[in-house]
């Protein structure tokens, strides 16, 4: 990777030393892009890699032309596998919460469909971001994990950031990619403002193993992109390198509680499930096995509402 051959340097604005708060791929990516251009970078991650997050586990043309942008992307697309069409399963009715009412009752649906899409490939969240951390470092960046960064203070021209360390650093700009979980600043100075869509969707995901998806005997066409979508949201499937199937959905919690959360994870395990069983795609068999492995086998994870976000910060840090 080489520097970027227009723009002016981070030098030239005066941006010589950056912090990034999160090595997601957000993260990683400004990280290699700020190093790129000549800045003195140090990366923040609290969490130990290589991990899993909630995913669909794809991407799209844009997203590998984005990651083209800092020449990561033909290195990236060695390692997925290609995807080339959605097949897509859409429901007329709302699906039903329960298991129960799931065997009793019928839902309308149309015929599934098969929508060719530009290619993008298939990859795991953990094999992405080590390798773009893996990238950063190439590039010079700094890198310090497992490490929580505090922004403990803000003047006119820097940014002071305690990474546990009781000696603060200071940089001329931080980039917040902490994702939806994240905290950056002391406890006491108050975060960035968060904006949430009234019911916005729960992220919903596990993985399937090969000799799992085996025993319920689900395939998926080489370069297909399987989505499942009702009134509740939708589920996304796709086949990753190694021969898992990631399964990652987004579906409106259903019956909120005096907390303002959905009937919590379970429910939207159901939820899933319904999207999935009411597509007419899987036999009683499979239909009993899947609700076994959702229920017993599954490791499932979860995220707060998707449509979450951060107000944009001030100054020198965004």
């Amino acid at each position: 990777m080489g520097p970027a051959e227009s723009g002016s340097s981070i030098e030239d604005q005066g941006l010589g030393k950056v912090a990034i708060v999160g090595a997601g791929v957000a993260g990683s990516a400004a990280a290699i892009r700020f190093a790129q251009r000549g800045a003195k970078v140090t990366l923040f991650e609290r969490s130990v890699f290589p991990r899993e997050k909630v995913c669909g586990c794809c991407l799209g043309a844009a997203g590998l032309a984005a990651l083209d942008a800092i020449g990561a992307g033909e290195s990236i697309r060695d390692l997925g596998l290609p995807t080339k069409f959605f097949r897509g399963y859409f429901q007329v009715a709302k699906a039903s919460p329960t298991a129960t009412q799931l065997t009793e009752e019928k839902r309308s649906r149309v015929p599934a469909v098969r929508i060719p899409i530009r290619k993008g490939i298939s990859l795991s969240r953990a094999e992405l971001d080590q390798h773009l951390l893996n990238l950063a470092i190439e590039a010079g960046v700094q890198v310090r994990q497992p490490c929580e960064a505090t922004i403990v203070a803000e003047a006119g021209e820097s940014v002071s950031i305690d990474a546990g360390t009781g000696s603060p650093e200071t940089f001329d700009l931080v980039v917040v990619a902490a994702g939806l979980t994240g905290r950056f600043r002391q406890r006491d100075a108050g975060d960035l403002r968060w904006v949430e869509t009234p019911n916005g969707p729960m992220g919903l995901s596990a993985h399937m193993s090969r000799d799992e998806a085996k025993e319920i005997d689900w395939k998926l066409e080489s370069g297909e992109i399987q989505m499942h979508c009702g009134r509740d949201g939708y589920v996304g499937i796709v086949s990753l390198p190694n021969g898992n199937l990631d399964i990652a959905a987004a579906v409106h919690p259903g019956n909120k509680g005096p907390s303002g959360v959905g009937g919590g994870k379970v429910a939207i395990q159901m939820q899933t499930l319904a999207l999935l069983l009411d597509s007419g795609l899987f036999s009683s068999s499979q239909s009993r096995k899947l609700r076994h492995w959702f229920a017993e086998v599954a490791h499932w994870q979860t995220t707060p509402p998707l449509r979450r976000r951060r107000l944009s910060g001030r100054g020198r840090i965004v």
